[in-house]
């Protein structure tokens, strides 16, 4: 069984160059204060459901779907439910995309024979107290780290992804700084999200926050490619979409 706080029947921007569908698995250990999807992390409006169900429920929108992306909350906190899932979906031949933040890198290492793609959400600097700060636990960096080394020795596609939060992680030097570690793990394709805080988030100061601007964000993506950093480089915004820089 795994809590899920529902289902996207139908997605063109949840897996580069596919069409999924969308699971919402229950469940977070990190509380950012910028979270959209905080419903799923106190489970108020999540339901039960088998394996089978789930499976069952999303080939119905196969063949238009190629694959599934299984995001959170953390999906991994269900792990053993998550395991059997991606089985039964690759069994049905469909792609399995995961995304996670990295806090569990042994869990991640568990799931690199069932899933093909993984994006992970890198939400600071390499810092611990500034990554604490955020995430609201402890001990992030380590395991963040490790699960960048995990995946890249594992071969799975792959791409990480910063949220740019004025106030929070904004600046400029900030994001370069990540991603100059990122190139240290071989990171191919780094992405920076705007922020939108217009639908809710965990903490309600940031449902009033002005979202970055599409230029800020190409700017910062264009001194990354510039550096020779990581070769693929793209923004996702309201006002453009996803964007190759």
């Amino acid at each position: 069984m795994l809590r899920i706080g529902g289902i996207t029947e139908i997605s063109t921007i949840d897996y580069p160059g596919e069409v999924v569908s969308v699971l919402y698995l229950c469940g977070c250990n990190f509380s950012c204060p910028f979270c959209h999807n905080y419903e799923l992390l106190n489970g108020k409006n999540c339901i039960k459901l088998s394996e089978e169900s789930i499976v069952e429920n999303i080939m119905q929108n196969y063949p238009i779907i190629s694959g599934v992306c299984i995001t959170g909350g953390e999906p991994t906190l269900q792990i053993d439910g998550l395991i059997k899932l991606c089985k039964m979906l690759k069994n049905n031949n469909l792609l399995v995309k995961l995304d996670t933040n990295g806090y569990y890198p042994e869990r991640i290492k568990k799931l690199l024979n069932h899933v093909d793609y993984i994006s992970m959400d890198i939400k600071t600097v390499f810092d611990d107290e500034r990554y604490s700060q955020i995430a609201g636990v402890s001990d992030c960096v380590g395991r963040v780290k490790k699960s960048l080394e995990i995946i890249r020795d594992s071969g799975v596609e792959f791409e990480a992804r910063t949220t740019i939060v004025p106030s929070l992680i904004y600046e400029k030097d900030d994001i370069i700084a990540i991603a100059e570690v990122l190139k240290s793990y071989g990171v191919k394709l780094y992405i920076l999200q705007q922020f939108r805080g217009e639908k809710g988030t965990l903490d309600k100061a940031f449902s009033n926050l002005a979202s970055p601007g599409r230029n800020y964000l190409i700017e910062i993506a264009k001194e990354i490619k510039a550096k020779n950093m990581i070769p693929d480089v793209r923004v996702r915004t309201a006002e453009g979409g996803e964007e190759k820089i």
